[in-house]
């Protein structure tokens, strides 16, 4: 056997695998020319006229922003109009307060004539309490003989009408006299009825009778605090001397529409604070029983 033959089956076994790779590349691409890559020239530059045509393209995309965003932005004339609809509206709302003001006085001026006129029709009205009377008896009756006998009233009263205001038995009695005159004569009398249990009052309206119900229970720690002081309550105002007192559910105890807790405090000599404050709290206490009055309590209008 020859050397060259020797050599062909002797010869050693490459077993570099990156060798292996390079030849089966080296054949991949000397059996299979089409599959080459074919990259662009990178020496290659665009030309003038497709910069030209990049620039006009990019100004057209510019233009058409610029255009949209001048018609999103108010002009001058908008802004004019613009404030002009907003000094209208301004004007208009100020318009809109004065004649609310308006309406308001004029509410508050017809609330008082309805007041005037529903005092007047309670006039000749009077409560009693205090009397055990059922449903069926003779109410004229006995109203007529309570006058005479706790009273000593011997004339005839003129009753109109006297009706129940409680379904409970004793409950208060209203009663409308004929005659105006002749409850002033039952106010002259009403200090015989200190301590018996009985009691008379005028017939107010309910705001009148809450506020009252207010201002007897705070008479009632004045006097505890200061028993010297004389107390009077003439519908819904309480009067210590001179000054006049009234009740307000949003501020308590009142004197000239303001807090009147400062003022009664330097009345009676003590710090009234917690007791009027705490009367406030109490909305589950009942109306007081009619106090008898020493004299003829004033009528409203006078």
């Amino acid at each position: 056997m020859s050397q060259s033959s020797l050599d062909e089956f002797f010869s050693p076994v490459n077993t570099n695998p990156l060798a292996k790779r390079k030849e089966r590349t080296s054949d991949s691409e000397t059996d299979t020319p089409s599959k080459r890559l074919n990259l662009p020239n990178p020496n290659k530059m665009l030309s003038e006229q497709d910069k030209s045509d990049l620039i006009n393209r990019f100004s057209d995309v510019m233009d058409s922003k610029i255009e949209k965003l001048k018609n999103e932005i108010p002009s001058k004339e908008d802004m004019t109009v613009i404030s002009q609809t907003i000094a209208s509206i301004v004007d208009e709302n100020t318009k809109l307060k004065e004649e609310v003001a308006v309406l308001r006085k004029e509410l508050s001026v017809v609330k008082d004539k309805m007041k005037q006129i529903d005092y007047r029709c309670r006039g000749d009205n009077l409560i009693f309490t205090g009397l055990r009377l059922d449903r069926e008896a003779n109410l004229h009756e006995a109203v007529t003989s309570f006058i005479r006998n706790e009273l000593g009233i011997l004339e005839d009263p003129m009753i109109g009408d006297v009706v129940h205001l409680s379904d409970a038995t004793g409950g208060p009695l209203k009663v409308k006299f004929l005659r105006g005159s002749f409850i002033a004569k039952i106010f002259a009398r009403t200090r015989r009825l200190r301590d018996t249990g009985f009691g008379i009052d005028r017939d107010y309206p309910d705001e009148v009778r809450s506020v009252r119900r207010k201002l007897f229970q705070a008479r009632k720690e004045i006097m505890r605090a200061n028993g010297s002081l004389r107390v009077l309550i003439r519908s819904d105002t309480m009067m210590i001397g001179r000054e006049k007192f009234s009740w307000s559910d949003s501020i308590g105890i009142t004197h000239g529409g303001a807090d009147g807790i400062p003022k009664l405090s330097e009345i009676v000599g003590v710090d009234m604070t917690e007791r009027i404050v705490s009367l406030g709290k109490d909305s589950s206490a009942g109306p007081p029983a009619p106090t008898p009055a020493p004299a003829p309590a004033p009528h409203p209008d006078s």
